[in-house]
This record gives structure tokens, C-alpha cells and sequence, in this order.
């Protein structure tokens, strides 16, 4: 290994921007990767350490590297709710809609989580709000099993497909009535959803409210003619 390769990998996890200005400015390789292909950009911005984001990128930190896991920057940071390393690293110019082995983009990944600040941010840089990974999950389907409705409203006002499946038929609004979510089944509805939109077994949004004694959810599904 180069120079201060292993201590390089080392500062970023404790946020030690003295010392890895230093590693950098002795010639430190910035680049260097574990046997796991972490390098200190993604132990960086995992660790929510966004002044050591900025000292790496600076020292030519490639953005778009990955792990033996095909996870960058990006997804470490969106996965680990760290907004201000999100924003250091959009300021790279990444690679938005890349996939990690699970088939997630940073974007699913923060809309799993919640992470309401930094899906604006991703979606504000251009991330792909309807990317589907092949098994037809999109960042709507994770956010509305999740019940995160501040990410679904976000998702739907980028102009995500409401109806948009997996491959076994779940729509974001069969999510939402089986759990009850009344407030989520009507912007649901109110964004388009297809209220007989059924499963790949036949149950609909009414079948599976009615099944879990969600009535409200009910009530609103007749409401909006469902069958």
C-alpha cells in the first residue's frame, strides 16, 4: 500500500479531519481500499463525517467508488441519514441512480428510512424517482410499507408512478390500506391510485382493510368506489 494508506482508512471513522489533512498532504492514496473495498470516502460518509467528505474530495476522492457490495458513497450516507455528507457528495457530481447488490439506489435506500431531507435532496439533484430494482421495488413501494408518509408526499409531488407494482402485484395502496393508513390511502387516492388495483392473489386495497379491520380505511375505499 501507498503511504498512509492504512491510517487514511482509520481518521475518516473518527472524524479526525487534522489528521487526514495531514495523510492527505504527505501523500496519503485517498483511493485506498480495504479487502472489502471500502475506501475512506465510504467509511466517511457512513460515519456521518462530512468535513473528512469534504478534505477527501478535495484530495481527489473518487465519488463513484464502490464496496464488494456495489454500494458508493451516496448509498452509505442516504442509508445512515447523513444529509450534510449527501450534500458534500452531490457537490461530486455522483452517479445518482447506481445499485447496490441489493438492487437498491440511494434514493430507495433513504426512502426505506425515512429520510424526508435527504430524498429532496437526491430528487432535487435528478435522482430517478421511479428506478425499480428487479423485483419491481420502487422508493414509493419502500416508503409506503414503511408508512413514511412526509417521503410518499415527496415521491408523489417528483411524479412517481402511484400505480407503479412489483412483480407480485403490490401497489403502494394495498400497502397502505392493509396497515390502516387512512392519511396515506387518501393522498393515495388523491394522487391517482387505482382503487381495485388487486394482488397478484386477487385481493384488492377493500379486501385486505376488511381482512385486518382497518375501517376507516373501509369506509374511505367505498367511498372511492372500491369492490
Amino acid at each position: 500500500k501507498k503511504k498512509g494508506a492504512t491510517q487514511l482508512l482509520l481518521a475518516p471513522q473518527e472524524g479526525h479531519a487534522d489528521i487526514v489533512e495531514a495523510l492527505i498532504a504527505a501523500g496519503a492514496d485517498v483511493n485506498a481500499a480495504n479487502a472489502g473495498g471500502t475506501t475512506p470516502l465510504l467509511l466517511a460518509s457512513e460515519k456521518g463525517r462530512a468535513a473528512v467528505v469534504a478534505q477527501l474530495l478535495a484530495g481527489g476522492a473518487d465519488v463513484n467508488a464502490a464496496d464488494q457490495d456495489l454500494a458508493v458513497a451516496l448509498h452509505r450516507a442516504a442509508q445512515n441519514g447523513h444529509t450534510e455528507v449527501v450534500e458534500r457528495l452531490l457537490d461530486a457530481k455522483p452517479q445518482l441512480n447506481v445499485m447496490n447488490q441489493q438492487g437498491a439506489t440511494p434514493l430507495m435506500l433513504a426512502s426505506r428510512g425515512g429520510e424526508a431531507e435527504i430524498c429532496e435532496r437526491l430528487l432535487a439533484a435528478g435522482a430517478d424517482v421511479n428506478a425499480a430494482n428487479a423485483g419491481g421495488t420502487t422508493p414509493l413501494l419502500l416508503a409506503s410499507e414503511k408508512g413514511h408518509a412526509a417521503v410518499v408526499a415527496q415521491l408523489l409531488a417528483a411524479g412517481t408512478d402511484v400505480n407503479a407494482a412489483n412483480h407480485e402485484g403490490t401497489t403502494p395502496l394495498l400497502l397502505a390500506a392493509q396497515d390502516g393508513r387512512i392519511e396515506m390511502v387518501e393522498r393515495l387516492l388523491k394522487a391517482g391510485a387505482q382503487v381495485n388495483a388487486a394482488h397478484s392473489n386477487g385481493e384488492t386495497p377493500l379486501h385486505l382493510a376488511s381482512r385486518y379491520g382497518e375501517l376507516a380505511t373501509v369506509e374511505r375505499l367505498i367511498t372511492a368506489k372500491a369492490n
